[in-house]
């Protein structure tokens, strides 16, 4: 969890300011509190790189004779490799300027700095984990790992123009056919603001409770029981079938560093690694904030795209 990878920041970052950053922007951001992180293993000479061995197939059960031995089966075994990527950026300060800022107006410095790169760095990992493309210096985000896996839902409910009961428990019908499309248990949608809304509005029109779920020490909005993040800087909006037609993506995704889908991070590491810009002998300081990360899909059927028609099509 969120917790056990930030153990270490009082070792990573210099000062108070900092570390105060980290707990903004990382620790109460409901993104990052959203997901489950998996250390990559230290090897001699650093590693960015994991390989995990997805199962494709189970290893299957029978009965047999008395006197006789069990038929050999043995559970297939893909080794998946994953590569670290880094994303974030760095400000510089003249220590000419530094010498003119009091205590108190350096560590305002550094706080305004940390916070706009924390927070740029923290929207720019939310964007990935959805949108990566997989390049060079892109995350493969679950948009891509969908289209790979074949982890996209062929059905749809149109739910455009306005939001009734009628709508809400058609759309809690086709929301429980695509739960049951896999065999894992899901605990994360992650959409849009205007999808959460709509979730939202569903369930006052279904008469449900709007009852927070806790996700570590995040109280997280919910339908079914399931967290609901949403994810701003992400287009969810997509072309339909028809002329005009307009599909709202939204992702069912299983959380879990065991058989899920996870962020995984260097061993031993805090989400996001950062430098104090007034450390060092230069009189140009470089200070920066990095998270070197990746999506980790252990389990591809921990990941569903679904869709729904947002505006009708001719």
């Amino acid at each position: 969890m969120l917790a056990t990878v930030l153990a270490k920041v009082e070792q990573l970052v210099s000062n108070a300011v900092l570390a105060k950053a980290v707990d903004t922007y990382v620790v109460n951001d409901e993104f990052m509190g959203s997901v489950e992180f998996y250390p990559f293993a230290t090897q001699n000479g650093g590693s960015m790189v994991l390989t995990v061995n997805r199962y494709n197939s189970d290893s299957g059960a029978s009965g047999r004779n008395i006197g006789e031995d069990y038929v050999e089966g043995s559970a297939v075994n893909e080794p998946v490799t994953f590569h670290l990527k880094p994303i974030g950026g760095k400000f510089t300060v003249d220590k000419a300027l530094a010498r003119t800022m009091t205590d108190n107006g350096r560590a305002v410095f550094v706080t305004n700095q940390v916070r706009q790169k924390a927070n740029a760095t923290k929207n720019e990992v939310a964007r990935q984990f959805i949108d990566g493309d997989g390049s060079p210096r892109s995350l493969s985000g679950l948009k891509r790992v969908a289209a790979l896996e074949n982890r996209i839902s062929t059905d749809t409910i149109d739910i455009s123009g306005s939001v009734t009961r009628e709508k809400a428990e058609a759309f809690l019908e086709f929301f429980n056919k695509q739960i049951s499309k896999s065999n894992v248990e899901f605990n994360r949608i992650y959409c849009d603001r205007e999808f959460a809304a709509t979730l939202a509005t569903f369930k006052q029109l279904l008469n449900q409770t709007n009852t927070p779920v806790r996700v570590g020490d995040l109280q997280m909005r919910e339908f079914l029981g399931i967290p609901v993040v949403w994810i701003s800087g992400v287009d969810f909006d997509e072309p339909g079938a028809l002329a005009g037609e307009v599909r709202k993506s939204f992702y069912l995704v299983r959380q879990s560093d065991d058989d899920g889908v996870c962020l995984g991070l260097p061993s031993d590491s805090t989400i996001l690694m950062m430098q104090d810009p007034f450390e060092g002998g230069n009189v140009i300081q470089e200070g920066f904030v990095e998270c070197v990360t990746q999506v980790v899909v252990i389990n591809p059927n921990a990941l569903l795209k679904c869709a729904v028609i947002t505006r009708s099509g001719v």
